[in-house]
């Protein structure tokens, strides 16, 4: 076999390689590839390179830290992950795309700090919030959220879940109140306490 022979079989096997791909991915679009779905019915691009929140490896993700005023209450409002450990001081950053930081608004009003925005949706991908205080004597988590609390050391705790969100609550809290709707749900196994108070909405 000649060498003008070999670079021919090269590119037609690349030649072809490309035409059946190309045949692969316009028949999953037409036949309602189970990704693309997914994402196209609520409201995301179509196109096989838009973003699919479980593909990190393709976020350009950002740290934006913030100053904050003191506080001892927190209210989340947007579907976000909030990771809080007691500490000496109030700390405030955010882990998300940088596109999506604009939309995150954080502001305390008479004590607590408050976390909401707008287009914050969970198709964006896991956008962590990562926040210190040396106190915490209420949480408020709602609209798809998730709460956890690290290592808390607390004599009294208020814990609010409701509409579809979630809360982890782990350290020893001497007397908790826990609320909850029937979409929401709070995990205790690694909390210690003198009195739990539980009710629903």
């Amino acid at each position: 076999m000649n060498k003008k022979n070999i670079v021919f079989g090269v590119f037609m096997f690349f030649a072809c390689t490309n035409v059946f791909a190309s045949i692969n991915i316009n028949m999953s679009i037409e036949n309602n590839h189970p990704i693309v779905n997914h994402y196209s019915k609520k409201g995301a691009s179509t196109e096989l390179t838009s973003f699919n929140a479980k593909d990190y490896s393709k976020r350009n993700i950002q740290s934006n830290y913030r100053n904050i005023d003191k506080f001892d209450s927190i209210s989340v409002n947007i579907p976000v992950l909030v990771n809080f450990i007691q500490s000496s001081e109030h700390h405030l950053s955010i882990e998300s795309e940088k596109n999506v930081l604009k939309n995150i608004k954080t502001s305390v009003v008479n004590g607590t700090l408050i976390i909401t925005g707008h287009d914050i949706t969970k198709q964006m991908g896991v956008i962590t919030i990562n926040i210190t205080s040396p106190t915490l004597v209420s949480v408020v988590v709602k609209n798809g959220s998730k709460f956890i609390g690290n290592d808390l050391l607390c004599d009294d705790l208020k814990v609010n879940v409701s509409h579809h969100s979630r809360a982890q609550i782990n350290g020893y809290i001497e007397s908790l109140n826990i609320k909850t709707d029937k979409h929401s749900r709070v995990d205790l196994s690694n909390v210690d306490t003198e009195e739990t108070v539980r009710s629903k909405e």
